[in-house]
């Protein structure tokens, strides 16, 4: 087997001289379809499951695959959706700062039900937080924070005997920030789970340390079966049909979603556009999933019922809020230049990805796969994961909003040049990885962890 070292110089030098199938140019009136398009599914709104914008999202997405050339299937899905129906989050005391905490909300699949109890403080909610902090019956208060997933800090409240999560959001304006906490498909969270604005967050920070704070938390919510659906575009390879190359990306999202994941479904039909007039290498696969914000549903369900298809993808391209990154923690980036990017550690493949940077002037902070599973708990909260635990290469892109999953995530603050420098970036890649021959991207990661997910969500069962 080749070495890591010669498989990236080899690789290299045929991008260098061009030695195989020639890649056709980006052009650069090609990118007034990633805003046209990210636009178009902002204007949208929400789309979750069984709702009709999500319905109409992958309705427009089929008919650009198909007016694009490409072969199209439509795979439905059973899901359990989480329907909140109220939320109050009450202080009791002291008795000075009594009430309704405004726009409380649940997290997607927390429990249900009433607590009340002494509200303690832990930051970011990782294990080293509790030092010297009784969080046994307690309502347990965390930050938001970039590199640790609420799920996992879910799990370290139950770990620690908490009875309900109170989750403080870090976007401005006191906007408060929503998700899931669960994989849909697992069983709910046994304790309730309320998200709250970053203002009246550090109201309550003040009275849970200095020890006199205690609330009542409610949750009204039922689970309803919903149908989703992942819609796929093929285009057949002419030397390696049945090789593939997978770009994938979800369409679903909370709110407008304008950066998540709208962002990236118009970098993807701008990528269709630019292989109408190719006849790549590879078969190449486009994957719009459905019911990415609630568990990587549809992605994991792709996988399950596709292992045929999986053992044959040489690379996975995910695509994740692909408008460059604006923060990252507390640091402000240059949002005109970066976006994050994280992977498995494939020589060929990193090769083409700094390959196709350099073409596009592009600046990528690569990131690994497994750093990534580390800093947030064990999770790579995107649809990258079904497939790298499927032992397929990929890599991901992703960028961090002030706005993330608030109804502020708009147009508006996506960085528009950025935008379209990400989508030309990605674009290169899809189209410099038909240069190389499938050999020199067998030396890849193997993953030593899969994630339990139940096999199958039954129809009509919530």
């Amino acid at each position: 087997m080749r070495s890591f070292a010669f498989t990236a110089r080899l690789l290299t030098s045929i991008l260098a001289v061009g030695l195989l199938l020639p890649t056709a140019a980006v052009a650069q009136d090609d990118v007034a379809t990633v805003i046209r398009e990210t636009q178009w599914c902002a204007d949208l709104g929400r789309k979750q499951p069984g709702e009709p914008a999500d319905a109409a999202m992958a309705d427009h997405i089929a008919e650009f695959f198909e007016a694009n050339g490409l072969q199209v299937e439509r795979e439905e899905f059973h899901l359990p959706v989480f329907d909140v129906e109220a939320t109050a989050a009450t202080v009791l005391a002291p008795e000075s700062a009594a009430g309704d905490v405004p726009g409380a909300t649940s997290f997607a699949y927390g429990g249900a039900g009433t607590v009340e109890g002494d509200v303690v403080y832990v930051g970011a909610g990782r294990a080293q937080d509790y030092a010297g902090v009784d969080a046994d019956g307690k309502i347990v208060m965390v930050d938001r924070d970039t590199t640790f997933h609420r799920s996992a800090q879910l799990n370290e409240i139950l770990a620690q005997g908490g009875v309900a999560m109170l989750y403080v959001s870090g976007a401005p304006d006191n906007l408060v920030q929503v998700g899931a906490v669960r994989f849909a498909q697992h069983p709910h969270s046994p304790i309730p789970t309320v998200t709250v604005g970053s203002e009246d967050g550090a109201d309550l920070q003040a009275l849970a340390e200095e020890g006199t704070l205690r609330m009542r938390l409610t949750v009204d919510a039922e689970t309803n079966d919903a149908v989703g659906v992942n819609v796929m575009g093929t285009k057949v390879g002419t030397t390696y049909p049945d090789r593939i190359v997978m770009v994938g990306g979800h369409y679903d999202s909370w709110f407008d979603g304008a950066v998540d994941n709208c962002s990236a479904i118009g970098s993807m039909l701008q990528m269709v556009e630019a292989l109408a007039d190719v006849d790549p290498a590879y078969t190449v696969m486009f994957g719009a999933w459905d019911a990415e914000e609630v568990g990587l549903v549809g992605s994991y369900d792709w996988v399950r019922n596709h292992p045929d298809l999986v053992a044959n993808i040489v690379v996975n391209e995910n695509l994740e809020m692909t408008s460059a990154a604006t923060q990252l923690g507390d640091t402000e980036l240059d949002a005109a230049l970066v976006n994050l990017i994280f992977g498995t550690l494939s020589p060929g493949m990193n090769a083409i990805i700094a390959t196709s940077l350099a073409q596009t002037g592009h600046v990528g902070a690569p990131i690994t796969a497994p750093l990534i599973r580390s800093i947030q708990g064990g999770l790579i909260p995107t649809d990258l994961q079904p497939f790298y635990t499927a032992g397929v290469q990929g890599f991901s892109t992703f960028s961090s909003s002030a706005y993330y999953h608030t109804h502020e995530d708009t147009t508006e603050h996506i960085p528009a040049g950025s935008h379209e420098r990400v989508t030309e970036f990605l674009t290169r890649f899809l189209l410099d990885v038909q240069n190389v021959p499938p050999e020199l991207l067998e030396l890849r990661e193997v993953p030593t962890v899969t994630v339990d997910v139940p096999d199958q969500h039954p129809t009509g069962v919530p």
